[in-house]
């Protein structure tokens, strides 16, 4: 067959980075998709490369046969649909080990992905000895391999990254791979028995991957959709507190994004967001407010219910997160309320509205404000964004003392050093600040003293729990050159 190597490269360089991308999604849900996942996955990958090079290259200098090139196309075609079949099963036991984000993506980088890795480096140094017809042109010839297999990754990075993961989900873009390089296999060693031999376990775990897919998509009250941004869960369960039943939209490991009742879609469940109507007792007005990360507009229902006269603006930089809050989550079009879809720091850098409360409500999957959001330049854009009585809440996780209290210290630094009066109030432990939970922090643009009392119930119970015990300034503040979030994140979990 013409060109039968080029093809095999090609294939080869296009399924291993594709396997990449979808890697970060099939560890998200339990690990995350932070900065220590994406290193996890490029070192392994790398690692394993290199171990593959070395390896495909003492067989190579034995006796390179198509036969055999064929065998390690098929064993890493074979690993990847395991993989796709069996990941939650080794994730699981990883995510609730202890090891946290950064060492148990990389245990899981190495279980899921270092195998057929190490398979795919192999395919370079086979096919160069197989190539090696002439030594006038070996470098040529090698260097055109090479120039092809490279090809194959740049077409496999956007193939994967702009289309297949946000078409088909994670479970099926594994298949898909799978099914490449077994088909690159028989290209290399079109015999039709080993064809037919091999084809038996091939067809049963494909078999398996779409049971398991099939199985998922029948589940009624469990979703899994990877969008252009994440992998989202939507789960229907009951609320712990009050047994109702609920819908929840999980991003991250371990946590929520957002929550619905199903008996009333505009009613808060989760603790935290109630704290949002304090804009109503900090804000002069409220006529025109900005929410920073929608989520499934749990909150941005709730205002536009609750609020009879005011306009709301919703920054959520994934378009997909609409689409899904409108099919699963009631979200129905307002015209007091205006989605944009952009990056909040970005919207915040170009905008020149002026509102009168901001509600930033935006996480990374490790719990943490993503960081060109929480350093000082993106807060002084917040600031200017406010009209003179304006206030800002930010949704922050965290402990408030101990070494689990350096994120939150970092970012209450952060905003003091820009606006004049800033106030805490943790949601669900009042008095104890070594406990990691929701803590809303409100920041006024104004000079004057806010009294913190008031005759509306429901208010005071939210500010009997602002936090008036010392806050340590150990931690200095974020900036765009150097902001550790994640660092302190990790030492949450």
């Amino acid at each position: 067959m013409r060109y039968r190597l080029e093809t095999i490269v090609f294939l080869s360089g296009f399924n291993l980075m594709a396997l990449e991308l979808v890697g970060s999604r099939i560890i998200a849900p339990f690990l995350g998709t932070s900065i220590f996942v994406w290193t996890s996955l490029i070192g392994v990958i790398l690692g394993s490369l290199s171990l593959g090079y070395w390896w495909g290259g003492i067989i190579a200098d034995k006796n390179p046969t198509y036969k055999k090139l064929s065998s390690v196309l098929y064993s890493a075609g074979i690993l990847i649909g395991i993989t796709a079949v069996a990941n939650t099963t080794i994730l699981y036991p990883i995510a609730i080990s202890g090891l946290g984000p950064r060492w148990g993506s990389v245990l899981a980088a190495i279980l899921l992905f270092a195998p057929a890795a190490v398979l795919f480096g192999m395919v370079s140094p086979l096919a160069a000895k197989m190539k090696l017809d002439n030594l006038n042109t070996l470098g040529k010839n090698v260097g055109g391999l090479y120039a092809i297999s490279t090809m194959g990754s740049i077409l496999g990075t956007f193939a994967g990254g702009f289309y297949l993961i946000s078409f088909f989900g994670s479970g099926l873009t594994l298949a898909f791979i799978s099914f490449l390089t077994i088909l690159a296999a028989f290209i290399s060693y079109p015999n039709l028995k080993n064809i037919l031999r091999k084809s038996v376990p091939a067809i049963f775990i494909f078999f398996c991957i779409f049971a398991v897919e099939k199985t998922k998509s029948l589940i009624p009250d469990f979703k899994d959709i990877d969008t252009e941004y994440k992998r989202i869960w939507i789960v229907d369960e009951k609320d712990f507190l009050t047994g109702r039943q609920a819908r929840y939209l999980v991003d991250a490991p371990n946590s929520a994004q957002s929550e619905m009742f199903l008996d009333s879609d505009t009613e808060l469940v989760a603790a935290y967001t109630k704290y949002y109507d304090l804009y109503k007792f900090f804000s002069g007005k409220s006529d025109h407010v900005l929410m920073l990360g929608g989520g499934a507009f749990s909150y941005p229902k709730h205002f536009i219910a609750t609020n009879k006269t005011g306009q709301m603006d919703i920054v959520e930089i994934d378009p997909a997160m609409t689409r899904l809050a409108e099919k699963y989550f009631n979200l129905k079009p307002d015209p007091r309320m205006l989605i944009v879809n952009e990056d909040a720091r970005v919207y915040l850098n170009t905008t020149e509205k002026k509102y009168d409360a901001m509600f930033v409500d935006v996480f990374t999957a490790t719990l943490s404000i993503p960081y060109h959001v929480i350093t000082k330049e993106a807060v002084e854009k917040e600031y200017k964004r406010l009209n003179d009585d304006g206030v800002a809440l930010v949704n922050i996780i965290a402990a408030i003392e101990g070494n689990k209290g350096k994120y939150f210290r970092a970012a209450l630094a952060t905003y003091k050093s820009v606006f004049p009066q800033v106030y805490v109030f943790p949601v669900h432990a009042p008095a104890d600040g070594n406990i990691i939970q929701n803590i809303m922090l409100i920041a006024l643009k104004s000079n004057t003293p806010h009294a913190l009392t008031s005759n509306n119930p429901e208010i005071q119970s939210y500010l009997s729990h602002l936090w008036t015990k010392n806050i340590p300034q150990d931690a200095g503040i974020f900036t765009d050159n150097f902001a550790p979030v994640e660092r302190y994140a990790e030492e949450m979990l």
